[in-house]
């Protein structure tokens, strides 16, 4: 008995001084290996680790000439779940390759199975399956708690990587914004989570001109983010050569083209207006259609352009529109984060209610226009989650 406890207290300091010696998870399952063999003295071990509940990988042996499979398919994995004591494999179901061992052992720590253990005995030798339960234990919860800590490390370094593309991001948008003496404008904007794709961008270009752009890339978050910003910069490296509508279009295709290789795609509006003229020309680039509101006209929808940007080189099709005596005109532009909203019932806020608003209230200042508009939002779909990026940009032509 006593060379029984001084095999196990000796398997203890093994696996204890291991785990203090912040080895790493590869170390401590070989070390575990050692201690099965080496002090318990089992023919052989193997040991599958519950990575997920849908997700059994082997562990040990880690050789890759071992016959046994890397992973546990649907059926041994559900064969596993169901153990819960200590039970020989020949009184199991689990298929033959696993036939060789004898026992098989479950590791659970707080009603959660962490891992099981296969055991190959000499004969009928005397063993302690509750010490190699305990033993086992002891290592599955160290690794686990590795895991845990550098899953937390992950998420902070991630969360600080957000924080400061957040900060990029919201010092890329407009801060201060041409000919403020002829237009009034308001801009709401809310990314999905810290960083969005959603841009927009009020350009001078002289005196009497200046470009309007808002664009959307598919899909949230840092990706989007980082797409967008390269599409403001060659915006703004775009602008710099030329204020034709269409060779500013086909140039940010190309470029979108290249660098996302079809597997996302950018809506664009962008329009041109001239305050001498009173005249407005635009493309749209597959984004939602902007509203312009004119005294004694319609409501209009600018849809008139090409389709998105990204998916197709060349453009398959380009239109340029202009509109004639844009004065005393507003005009609403704004991404799908604001009309796919929708409330308890699934219904969306929508473009028609949109259009509805703008008719009851278009005669409002632009910065209360946006707050009524946001309230008128916020009681239709009972103050909800917003599930994309949303940017609402309201313009007022004097």
């Amino acid at each position: 008995m006593k060379d029984k406890q001084d095999i196990a207290l000796k398997a203890l300091l093994e696996v204890t001084q291991a785990i203090n010696a912040n080895l790493n998870e590869e170390q401590l399952y070989r070390i575990y290996q050692f201690t099965l063999q080496g002090y318990l003295h089992f023919s052989k071990a193997a040991l599958y680790a519950w990575e997920a509940p849908d997700q059994c990988l082997r562990k040990i042996p880690q050789s890759q000439r071992s016959q046994l499979p890397m992973s546990m398919d649907e059926t041994c994995r559900q064969l596993l779940a169901d153990i819960h004591t200590p039970v020989r494999v020949a009184q199991t179901q689990l298929p033959s390759i696993f036939k060789v061992y004898d026992w098989v052992v479950p590791v659970i720590h707080q009603n959660k199975a962490l891992a099981h253990v296969f055991l190959g005995t000499y004969g009928e030798e005397e063993i302690d399956l509750e010490f190699v339960q305990t033993l086992s234990n002891i290592v599955l919860v160290a690794i686990e708690n590795k895991r845990l800590v550098r899953k937390q490390i992950e998420q902070e370094a991630l969360q600080r990587e957000l924080a400061l593309a957040q900060k990029v991001q919201r010092m890329l948008l407009p801060s201060k914004i041409a000919h403020q003496d002829k237009f009034a404008l308001a801009v709401f904007y809310q990314p999905h989570r810290n960083v969005g794709g959603d841009f927009y961008d009020i350009i001078g270009i002289n005196e009497e001109e200046m470009l309007l752009c808002i664009a959307d890339v598919s899909g949230k978050g840092l990706g989007a983010a980082l797409m967008m910003a390269n599409f403001q910069a060659s915006l703004r490296a775009i602008v710099k050569n030329t204020y034709h509508l269409p060779d500013i279009i086909h140039q940010l295709n190309e470029l979108v083209y290249e660098n996302i290789q079809g597997e996302n795609f950018i809506t664009v509006f962008l329009a041109h207006y001239h305050f001498g003229k009173k005249q407005m020309s635009y493309i749209n680039a597959g984004h939602h259609p902007p509203f312009l509101y004119s005294a004694g006209r319609p409501v209009q929808r600018l849809s008139r352009g090409s389709t998105v940007l990204g998916c197709f080189c060349p453009l398959p099709f380009l239109e340029v529109s202009t509109i004639e005596k844009v004065e005393k005109a507003l005009l609403l532009a704004y991404t799908d984060g604001l009309v796919e909203l929708h409330n308890a019932q699934s219904e969306q806020y929508g473009i028609e209610k949109l259009e509805q608003f703008i008719q009851r209230h278009h005669h409002l200042p632009v910065d209360d226009f946006v707050n009524a508009l946001l309230d008128d939002v916020h009681r239709f779909c009972s103050n909800p989650l917003p599930h994309d990026d949303c940017t609402i940009l309201c313009c007022r032509f004097f």
